[in-house]
């Protein structure tokens, strides 16, 4: 049976970054891993992100497999599951985990692969800031974890990793039973991963809702269409979450003047941004409500 394991999150969560640290640990056991990435924008960043590494990715971009995708997603398990791989979906961070249960539970898919662990990362910090909508995506993200792996820990004392477990654990239904953990990634061994790999997961009272992410966010992707420096970046970083809406997420390729790419993988809290060198496509995506794209579009060619 070919093993399946879901990792979800929030937009921003933190998933690729953890995605690429599982995928490495599952190659040093001799297993190929693909990673099937799906982007509810029409541009799939993150897919660049993982190849970069050397991961091997099956994309699906342009809605959600909890929803507009979720034919085009049995679909390609059926193929992988004709291949000796492990899987790891890799949702986008909008993600309604029950439609995953659904698609698993096909009889055809049921036959050919088996779930194994629902890993959900989340962001403490973004916590406070959610809005009705995307608390309810959240929630349901949590409970269907078989453990939750809080992100960006590595600068927190105790009492702060405390503090984060406590946030994340107001949004668990039933009791907690060691299902948070906050330790900085960097520090999990081999054992860690294997632990992580049979964390199984949790199945949660189907009420009939159905979400078409669609009508709960919007993307939008713009050419990149100048050069920056290092300083002109970071201000048209922070000017798009000041100006252009409700930007949640934002990720892309930015030309760098003198030669070479920027990556973009910015939340409202993290502002990640570092330099490549590979060849990119020059385009970013922004993730969000209420958007103004004619901003956005000003503000990455500089007109």
């Amino acid at each position: 049976m070919t093993p399946i394991d879901l990792v979800s999150g929030f937009l921003g969560a933190g998933k690729t970054t953890f995605i690429k640290r599982y995928a490495a640990w599952l190659r040093s056991r001799g297993r190929r891993v693909v990673v099937v990435e799906n982007e509810f924008g029409l541009l799939n960043i993150d897919s660049a992100m993982l190849r970069d590494d050397g991961t091997e990715v099956a994309e699906l971009s342009g809605g959600c497999i909890c929803c507009g995708l979720k034919r085009s997603f049995r679909d390609l398990l059926l193929v992988l599951a004709r291949s000796d791989v492990h899987i790891v979906v890799e949702p986008s961070g909008i993600f309604n985990p029950r439609d995953f249960f659904d698609v698993a539970a096909d009889p055809d898919v049921a036959a050919g692969m088996t779930v194994g662990s629902v890993l959900t990362v989340v962001d403490p910090a973004v916590i406070p800031h959610l809005d009705d909508t995307s608390r309810i995506v959240m929630r349901e993200q949590l409970n269907s974890a078989g453990q939750v792996l809080v992100s960006r820990t590595g600068g927190l004392d105790e009492e702060a990793r405390r503090d984060a477990a406590e946030a994340v654990a107001a949004f668990l239904d039933g009791p907690v039973d060691g299902r948070i953990d906050t330790r900085p990634w960097d520090s999990l061994t081999d054992d860690d991963f294997a632990a992580l790999s049979v964390a199984g997961y949790r199945r949660t009272e189907n009420d009939g809702r159905y979400w078409n992410h669609a009508t709960l966010y919007d993307s939008l992707v713009v050419k990149a269409a100048a050069e920056f420096d290092a300083a002109e970046l970071a201000e048209a970083v922070a000017m798009t979450y000041r100006d252009v809406g409700v930007v949640i997420r934002l990720k892309g390729y930015v030309p760098r003047r003198g030669g070479g790419f920027y990556e973009l993988n910015c939340t409202r809290f993290d502002r990640g941004i570092r330099k490549t060198d590979r060849n990119h496509r020059a385009f970013v995506v922004a993730v969000g409500r209420t958007m103004n794209r004619t901003r956005l579009e000003t503000l990455f060619s500089r007109t």
